[in-house]
């Protein structure tokens, strides 16, 4: 079929599944800790492991899972931005800004853009600098 992408699926081992799950996790999160004492866990080879990750779609599993790993943890990531934001942290603010659609991304803005969210909210609630913008008193 033309234009048909081929998507490569796999039908992990169970303990290919048990290294993809221990790949997806952060270092600090990872037990055992090095790959040569999940080799001994598992009882493999470390050179098997490195094969493993050669397979093809393997790493791509590996990320996908990192992603799925990630997913769990929004509620309280967003929760962390909004208690920074409150707390006057600018950066903070800024992804805040961000996320709430009040705001650019200072990657879409360009460099020396440090201000661009508050000018931008500024600009969202009281217009542009014209003569239509609200009097101050």
């Amino acid at each position: 079929m033309s234009g048909d992408t081929s998507i490569h699926v796999h039908k992990w081992t169970a303990d290919q599944l048990r290294f993809i799950e221990w790949l997806a996790h952060p270092k600090a999160e990872k037990q055992p800790k090095t790959q040569k004492q999940f080799a001994a866990l598992i009882e493999v080879s470390e050179k098997t492991l490195c094969d493993w990750k050669k397979l093809d779609g393997f790493m791509e599993a590996v990320v996908q899972r990192s992603r799925d790993l990630v997913k769990d943890h929004i509620a309280d990531t967003i929760g962390a931005l909004v208690r920074g934001a409150k707390k006057g942290s600018i950066p903070h603010i800024d992804r805040v800004l961000v996320m709430a659609g009040l705001g650019t991304d200072v990657a879409d803005a360009g460099k020396g853009a440090g201000n661009v969210h508050f000018n931008v909210l500024l600009t969202k609630v009281y217009g542009d600098d014209d003569d239509s913008s609200p009097a101050t008193e």
